[in-house]
């Protein structure tokens, strides 16, 4: 979808401003799996600012504030409502990652989980964790290759269509950064140097009900369902609850893989 910068700012602000507790109770911990894994490449033991770039709902917060005793973490998103679900204690900015208030030098450490495809430019992101980090500072990089269509979520998405569920727009361009390579041109054209880059799986179970409640409540999943009249989607509820009770407790796992990669500001 070819969105000027501010209109899909705006469309992501609206999306995640509509349910933030479902995003902290349902996705967050799926995404924490691996973001915990990509915190702990990180140099953050002698770091004394961290900041967590698109910290959502601040799932990540626990992590970092135990991986860096001696530093001050800023968590930053550009979704108010996000923040509002993230500790209290952990002092929180409402900020766009490609225009950060942050004056420059101002961080050792730069965490950016999940975030990059959700940026109209995210070179421009990049460009801004390089900017307000010091020399030699460090960013990690977190991206989706693939989302894994397990058994649950193919039941789930063949009967939205079957039962005629509008597609919702895309405010994500996976495809941007879907790939290690993909990610190290990125990096590289802000100006970074990789230092290491790497896939890993989430291998996240889940309960039926877990899944249930993702889909449900999940901002694109959900939008779907809504789209549906009251029949319709009484009707597509009762086939995929059908079709999820035949399942067996080892569908449910969410095997989806991600790009995990660090690089530093050069010094």
């Amino acid at each position: 979808m070819d969105l000027p910068d501010q209109e899909w700012v705006r469309r992501v602000v609206e999306r995640y401003t509509a349910d933030p507790s479902a995003y902290r109770d349902c996705w967050a911990p799926v995404l924490v799996t691996l973001s915990a894994r990509l915190a702990r490449r990180l140099p953050l033991g002698a770091a004394r600012r961290v900041l967590d770039l698109g910290a959502g709902t601040g799932a990540l917060l626990p992590e970092l504030r135990g991986l860096a005793p001696r530093a001050d973490v800023v968590a930053a998103d550009v979704t108010e409502a996000m923040l509002r679900e993230a500790d209290p204690s952990t002092p929180r900015v409402v900020a766009d990652a490609q225009h950060l208030p942050f004056a420059a030098d101002t961080f050792d450490v730069v965490v950016m989980a999940f975030m990059l495809f959700h940026l109209p430019d995210p070179v421009a992101g990049l460009r801004e964790a390089r900017r307000v980090l010091g020399p030699g500072g460090s960013v990690g990089v977190a991206t989706w290759t693939d989302h894994d269509l397990c058994p649950p979520l193919a039941a789930w998405e063949e009967e939205l269509d079957a039962h005629g569920a509008a597609p919702t727009p895309s405010l994500s361009a996976h495809e941007r950064t879907d790939a290690p390579e993909k990610v190290r041109g990125l990096v590289e054209a802000a100006g970074l140097e990789m230092l290491s880059v790497e896939t890993a799986r989430a291998n996240v179970r889940l309960s039926r009900d877990e899944f249930w409640g993702q889909r449900v409540r999940l901002s694109t999943s959900r939008e779907r369902l809504a789209s549906l009249d009251e029949v319709a989607r009484a009707a597509c509820l009762a086939a995929v609850g059908k079709r999820l009770d035949a399942l067996p407790d080892t569908a449910f796992v969410d095997r989806s893989e991600a790009v995990l990669a660090v690089a530093r500001v050069p010094i």
